[in-house]
């Protein structure tokens, strides 16, 4: 009964649903199966204490059945208490955990405060550092600047000089520049010159042009002319067929008229009615023969009209011919005008290109040449200096040697003042060679740039 109620019903209602005239599940139907079997999967799964309590229910079932029922319901309870016991452990672990996490926070927060403190001592010390550094290369600073400024009053008359000479190099440059240009306007203006003649000549063939498919279209319209005038003979000529088709309609329904009256009087008028017969045979094999001669004429006609349609056609296919003909040769004379002008541009890049690659190896030349020089004038520079050397230790040699000698026996007055002048004068000369250096180490800084 129960395996009926839980089964067979939902079942049953699904069967009845789909044998219903609708043909189908509708949704309250699905939603009524749907909560039919989930109540009874509930209620037939022991939920309902109803029938646990139920005499039916205890006849139903053994006493092992009953016994298999109580260990069921026995285990469920051991294992819905060890859930619980296992979920008040789980939460007291997580408490634990909360507050281990709390206080490794707080150490962690502590920590980070002492670092915090040490990082602001090892920055105020190395701030101070930064600031004895910086008062330090400030001072070297204010005395290398204070150097400088002497040199640079110094380059400044020299560089004053150069700058006059580089200004007169310059006008002679800008004099040439301005003839080139001159030169270059001149050749322009040829240029233009050239380009308004070929411009004017391309004008009047394109009038010519314009003037030769004016007369076409003229033509053409003249041809469309011919062509419409064809086709009002041919209008007439159909008018005319339709006309004498309806005459001959007229003459067969008189005769057939006529030949009513005949049956009509038959009995009174025969040999009237047989004349007339006569005559209108006669006068049928007259209209015969005449429609024989007009289709006859027409057929020559249309014959003709077929003949000079040929003679026609064949004219506008050979204009056709020579229109093609001399589209043909148009568009090869464009062609070749293209293939002429992408040849001189052509020519232009390559002569543009080979003067670039000129300039280029100038400039390569002279860049060469400006290094050649460069090496050679470093190379003078260290022999000088390599000379000024060994002279400067021949002189310190020799100043050893006078001092010694000096102080071997005393100085006079005179002598005194004599060597504090050679002192000074041998300190201008290491200065003007030390200002010689470094006016050529800027000249050569100032080339590099």
């Amino acid at each position: 009964v129960q395996l009926v109620n839980a089964l067979a019903v939902p079942f049953g209602t699904a069967l009845l649903t789909l044998l219903s005239p609708y043909g189908h599940m509708t949704a309250r139907t699905l939603g009524a199966l749907v909560v039919t079997l989930a109540g009874s999967v509930v209620f037939f799964q022991g939920g309902s204490p109803s029938i646990k309590s139920s005499a039916l229910f205890a006849t139903t079932l053994t006493p092992e059945e009953l016994k298999e029922e109580q260990d069921w319901k026995q285990a469920n309870l051991e294992r819905t208490q060890k859930e619980e016991q296992a979920k008040k452990e789980a939460e007291v672990e997580r408490k634990q955990r909360e507050e281990e996490k709390q206080k490794s926070a707080e150490e962690q927060k502590q920590l980070r405060m002492e670092r915090e403190e040490a990082k602001k001592k090892a920055d105020a010390e190395k701030q101070r550092q930064r600031e004895e550094e910086r008062r330090l290369k400030e001072e070297a600073k204010q005395k290398a600047q204070a150097e400088k400024q002497r040199l640079q009053e110094e380059r400044k008359a020299k560089k004053e000089a150069e700058r006059k000479e580089r200004e007169e190099a310059k006008k002679k440059a800008e004099e040439e520049r301005k003839k080139k240009q001159a030169a270059y306007e001149a050749q322009k203006k040829e240029e233009q010159r050239l380009a308004v003649e070929e411009k004017k000549r391309k004008q009047a063939e394109e009038k010519l042009r314009a003037e030769a498919e004016q007369k076409r279209k003229q033509e053409e319209a003249r041809q469309k002319q011919e062509v419409k005038a064809r086709e009002a003979e041919e209008r007439n000529r159909q008018e005319q067929e339709k006309k004498d088709a309806e005459a001959k309609k007229r003459a067969e329904e008189a005769a057939q008229r006529a030949e009513a009256e005949r049956l009509k009087k038959e009995e009174q008028e025969k040999i009237a009615a047989e004349q007339k017969r006569k005559q209108e045979e006669e006068a049928r094999q007259r209209k015969e023969a005449e429609a024989l001669k007009i289709q006859q004429a027409e057929e020559a006609k249309r014959k003709q009209e077929a003949e000079q349609k040929q003679k026609e056609e064949a004219e506008r296919q050979r204009k056709e011919a020579e229109a093609r003909q001399r589209q043909q040769a148009e568009e090869e004379r464009k062609r070749k005008e293209e293939e002429e002008r992408k040849q001189k541009e052509e020519q232009e890049r390559r002569q543009k290109e080979e003067q670039e690659r000129k300039q280029k190896e100038e400039q390569e030349r002279k860049q060469k040449e400006e290094q050649e020089r460069l090496q050679k004038e470093q190379e003078r520079q260290r022999q000088e200096e390599e000379s000024r050397r060994k002279a400067e230790e021949e002189r310190r040699k020799q100043e050893q040697e006078q001092k010694v000698m000096a102080e071997s026996k005393p100085l006079s007055e005179e002598e005194k003042l004599a060597a504090q002048e050679k002192a000074k004068q041998e300190e201008q000369k290491r200065y003007s060679r030390l200002s010689f250096k470094w006016k050529m180490q800027d000249e050569s800084r100032l080339k590099d740039e």
